[in-house]
């Protein structure tokens, strides 16, 4: 849900303040109770959560400083690598748990 659908779904024009939200929530959730219209009640609420929440926030403030929407896949890329020195020691380890439970077969 984008900043401009949950304004939509508040009755809110995109230049609200948060007091706005809130009176407009609050309407709104008297207006559409939850055990009467659990679904419209969802909605509202899902607003008001993409609204107020704080990474839909800091999502706002940043929005206009990020213009480079591609992704570069080698930045996240890496090479799991294990230390040769704790190697030999977890592979001893392996063994003697491996040996252990065959010839102690414990449940």
């Amino acid at each position: 849900m984008t900043r401009e659908d949950a304004l939509q779904n508040l009755n809110l024009p995109p230049d609200a303040n948060q007091e706005a939200i809130e009176k407009s929530y609050q309407r709104l959730v008297r207006r559409y109770p939850p055990e009467f219209n659990p679904d419209k009640f969802r909605l509202i609420d899902d607003s008001y959560r993409q609204l107020t929440s704080l990474p839909a926030m800091i999502e706002k403030l940043l929005a206009p400083s990020v213009s480079d929407t591609s992704f570069d896949a080698a930045l996240l890329a890496f090479e799991p690598a294990v230390p040769e020195s704790g190697l030999g020691e977890a592979l001893k380890e392996i063994r003697k748990i491996a040996l252990t439970r065959a010839l102690w077969k414990t449940t």
